[in-house]
């Protein structure tokens, strides 16, 4: 099923345009994406082991969830939606906690960065479209501590905007 998405300019307004996902990207055009992390009281982030079927970073381990708005749907909608796909739990609007908005010059994506908090046990996370395997948690202290080899000898996405969620949860106690 093709999934059609929102055009927008590099200052994050849209255009008016609507494209089929694959082919936004093959063009280069700006498009919404959205990403939603996992904290557990403890201080814990859910990490989502990447289906070995993925393009990018197959099998490795990642944020909790991520992925693109669809046309006509806002950003909060989208990371609603993509936690159920992928996660198969369900958030309300109110537990969202914007952490950041950036671009992502490499992939022309325009990401809106979640959190949320919450204390589900591992086995309340199912894996409906097949886009996550597994998932587990990690402290973010000791995720924050890994340098990228070390991460990508543990399977993990080594992200380097993972930063302004560090600096969150060090500012909020956890």
């Amino acid at each position: 099923m093709a999934e059609y998405i929102d055009i927008f300019d590099e200052n994050w307004n849209p255009t008016g345009e609507v494209l089929e996902k694959s082919e936004a990207k093959r063009l280069g055009k700006w498009r919404l994406g959205v990403g939603v992390c996992f904290v557990n009281p403890r201080g814990e982030l859910l990490l989502a082991r990447r289906s070995p079927a993925k393009k990018v970073c197959p099998g490795m381990w990642d944020v909790s969830t991520g992925g693109h708005v669809h046309a006509g749907e806002s950003v909060v909608g989208a990371a609603i939606r993509e936690v159920r796909e992928e996660l198969g739990v369900d958030i309300s609007a109110e537990q969202l906690i914007e952490l950041t908005k950036r671009k992502s010059v490499e992939n022309n994506a325009l990401q809106t960065k979640f959190l949320v908090k919450s204390d589900l046990p591992l086995d309340a996370f199912t894996f409906v479209d097949g886009e996550v395997s597994a998932v587990k948690y990690i402290p973010w202290r000791e995720l924050a501590k890994m340098s990228e080899k070390e991460m990508l000898e543990n399977d993990i996405v080594p992200y380097k905007e993972y930063g302004y969620m560090f600096e969150y949860l060090d500012k909020n106690g956890f």
